[in-house]
């Protein structure tokens, strides 16, 4: 009987493989072609992106508690660091009952119901997948809309992406009174995906003003692109953090303490609006809960974008979790095993 678990931080995917008791470490590595960040893609996916394999054998003793579990493999490489790592953790754990940092640390039940419990709250949020937009394909944008109006959040998101800016080059207050309607209306309904739409959209309007050498203009985007990510946040959805610093760093501006003031101001007002709206559809509080198996992933983004960012408004995101820590060994583990397989090429 064969059991796989996958673990993906960084580019890097660690495929756990039970193989008649035996254990295999497969560490996969990102190839020459760089991630889509598709942020509808489902982040707790159990596919590698890319074909560039070490498997390494480890010695699978968890019958046998006295007994260490050894890497079966040359010593002294940072696949082995990472391996030594990965075997000194807690394994076969219990969603539900258990403190656990990894999805890989679960055994295979629980770590479907983590996966489907993601599922879950990212499809309630706006979020598609293939399957998804495959149940959805039938229907005609006439019927998306009134899918939309009946409660459909998924629909608002099918709707938004079929707009072609380009269908509207010469009509953009149409263009943007479209995109409005559609935010106004999802984001009162919960979806947090929304928050994405409007925060590209400032983006790609702080680029133009960038090139034109606008720096005001392209300060007031990126201070409304940021309120849309931060309410984002409140809202308990993090799917966009690990994409923020490489938008700030197209237009190259320095988010100080005043911008940082602005965007909390900003994002207030959103939200209060936001809520406004809820209400008058007669709807109660957002639910801004996320599962565990979300709140885990997003902690392993926050580490990797608060070691390589220098943008200070990402410091209030991070969470006082105890896993923080671990998380933050496993990803320098896993930087240094990426470089390694680099070197290999």
């Amino acid at each position: 009987m064969i059991t796989k678990s996958y673990l993906k931080i960084s580019g890097l995917a660690i495929a756990i493989s039970v193989v008649s008791g035996l254990t295999y470490l497969t560490l996969t590595a990102p190839g020459l072609e760089e991630e889509s960040g598709n942020m509808n893609a489902d982040p707790l996916s159990n596919k590698p992106d890319s074909r560039h394999e070490i498997v390494v054998p480890v010695v699978d003793n968890s019958e046998n508690p006295h007994h260490d579990n050894t890497v079966a493999s040359s010593s002294g490489t940072p696949l082995d660091d990472l391996a030594d790592y990965k075997e000194s953790l807690q394994m076969g754990l219990d969603y539900k009952k258990d403190h656990w940092c990894f999805l890989s640390q679960l055994d295979p039940e629980s770590a479907a119901q983590g996966i489907t419990e993601s599922d879950a709250w990212a499809t309630a949020r706006g979020y598609t997948s293939s399957s998804v937009e495959s149940a959805y394909s039938s229907y005609n944008t006439n019927t998306l809309e009134e899918m939309a109006k009946n409660g459909d959040v998924v629909a608002y998101t099918l709707l938004f992406k079929q707009i072609d800016p380009r269908e509207f080059h010469d009509r953009k207050a149409e263009y943007d009174g479209l995109v409005d309607r559609y935010f106004d209306e999802a984001s009162a309904l919960g979806s947090t995906t929304a928050m994405n739409w409007k925060a590209i959209r400032h983006i790609s309007q702080a680029k133009t003003a960038y090139r034109q050498g606008d720096n005001k203009a392209v300060t007031e985007e990126i201070i409304k692109a940021l309120a849309y990510y931060e309410v984002a946040f409140l809202r308990g959805d993090y799917t966009a953090v690990s994409m923020i610093d490489y938008f700030i760093n197209q237009v190259d501006i320095n988010v100080d303490k005043e911008i940082i003031d602005k965007v909390d101001i900003e994002a207030d007002k959103i939200y209060e609006n936001m809520k406004a709206r809820r209400r008058a559809v007669g709807l109660g509080e957002f639910d801004n809960s996320r599962p565990l198996s979300r709140e885990r992933y997003d902690q392993m983004k926050i580490a990797m974008v608060t070691k390589k960012s220098s943008n200070p408004w990402f410091e209030k995101f991070v969470p006082s979790d105890d896993c923080m820590n671990d998380i933050v060994v496993m990803q320098d583990k896993l930087d240094a095993a990426e470089k390694y397989l680099a070197s290999l090429r």
